[in-house]
């Protein structure tokens, strides 16, 4: 089967923050795979398709966080009710271009 990604994702476990009326706090989000065009994260709670939500999460050996416009691209309800496996694109990058995210994923998880 062809892969229709455009960027290659890469395994990495980060907690992340919703941005939820016009602050970031924690909530259950957890990141499963990131590329440098979008992610897939689990959730306690439902994303539907189409949904517009902001991320903050920090990637190991970087001090400026990440801030992220996604958008919600699939879902999956793994556990009625409780848990959700959600795909999303970014819309917006802030804090790191998609070249220097591809990069930085690249360099951290491909041995060289």
């Amino acid at each position: 089967m062809k892969e229709r990604r455009k960027h290659k994702r890469y395994y990495l476990k980060a907690l992340l923050q919703t941005d939820e009326a016009g602050e970031y706090s924690n909530v259950t989000l957890e990141s499963i795979n990131l590329s440098a065009s979008g992610l897939l994260v689990r959730s306690g709670i439902e994303i539907q398709v189409g949904e517009k939500f902001s991320l903050l999460f920090s990637l190991p050996g970087r001090e400026q966080p990440v801030k992220t416009a996604c958008e919600a691209v699939h879902n999956l309800e793994a556990i009625p009710g409780k848990q959700y496996f959600v795909g999303a694109r970014f819309l917006e990058l802030d804090g790191i271009t998609p070249d220097e995210l591809q990069g930085y994923l690249k360099g951290r998880f491909e041995d060289t």
